[in-house]
Order: structure tokens, then C-alpha cells, then sequence
């Protein structure tokens, strides 16, 4: 009953699974843009589209997310793509537990940083100058 009801405050469709199990879902805040990989469809606005984003916690491969940019009035899901996420290196040296806490989320080529400011379901997108510059940066290995 409770996965049920799971599925249905996520808005997680059955063939999701297939990337995986999730892990928790999020809403972009209205006052964030949405991400580089979305456009608005024609004939709505941002202030009238919601921006849903699941992570899923796959058993063989990497985390996977999938973004859903829904109608605010209806629901219904506009555009829906899947993408792939990790852990900012900004977050990953400060620790994932130390708000604010950064992900990054590539779909199709394109790195977005999504910005959990606190413990909760509101997400921003963050555009700050020198968390960018870090992922463009190589990975350094020890």
C-alpha cells in the first residue's frame, strides 16, 4: 500500500523502472529557470509548467534521473527526458550530508547543477560562476 502510494506522490509511470529503483523526487522552484535541456512548448509560460525530477537508484549502472516538465493546470507531462546524475565536486569534498548540496544532472551532453538549498522536495537551478568552472575542470585522481 505504501509503494503504491509512492508511485502516485512522484507521478513514477511503470515503465520507469527500468532504470532502476527510486530514490526520491523533486520539484524545480518556480522562481528557478528550467534546465538548458528543456524548452518551453509553445503556447505556455513558465510560471504555467511544473518541473518534476526523480532519482532512481539503479543496481548496475550509474544514477540515473528522470525529469518531467509537466502543465501546472492539468498535469499532464508536457516533455519528459532521462538523464544521468553525480555528485558536484564542490559537494563531494564538503560531504552529500552539508547543505547546500549539488548535483549534477547531463542529459543528452548538457550539464545542469541542480541545488538542494535544505532537506526537502524544492530544488533550484544553480548558475553560479565558479560551480560551473569546477565542472569543466578534470577530475583529479589520487
Amino acid at each position: 500500500m505504501i509503494f503504491s502510494q509512492i508511485l502516485v506522490a512522484c507521478d513514477i509511470d511503470i515503465s520507469d523502472f527500468r532504470y532502476g529503483l527510486p530514490e526520491s523526487c523533486f520539484q524545480l522552484a518556480q522562481e528557478s529557470r528550467l534546465p538548458k535541456w528543456f524548452e518551453l512548448p509553445k503556447g505556455y509560460s513558465r510560471n504555467e509548467v511544473d518541473l518534476a525530477l526523480c532519482y532512481y537508484l539503479p543496481p548496475f549502472m550509474e544514477s540515473r534521473v528522470i525529469v518531467k516538465l509537466k502543465s501546472h493546470s492539468t498535469g499532464r507531462v508536457l516533455l519528459k527526458v532521462t538523464g544521468s546524475k553525480r555528485y558536484h565536486p564542490d559537494s563531494e569534498k564538503r560531504g552529500i550530508k552539508n547543505y547546500p548540496v549539488f548535483s549534477i544532472i547531463t542529459v543528452d551532453g548538457i550539464n545542469e547543477i541542480i541545488e538542494h538549498r535544505q532537506l526537502g522536495n524544492i530544488v533550484n537551478i544553480a548558475d553560479d560562476p565558479q560551480l560551473i568552472e569546477a565542472i569543466k575542470q578534470p577530475i583529479a585522481t589520487n
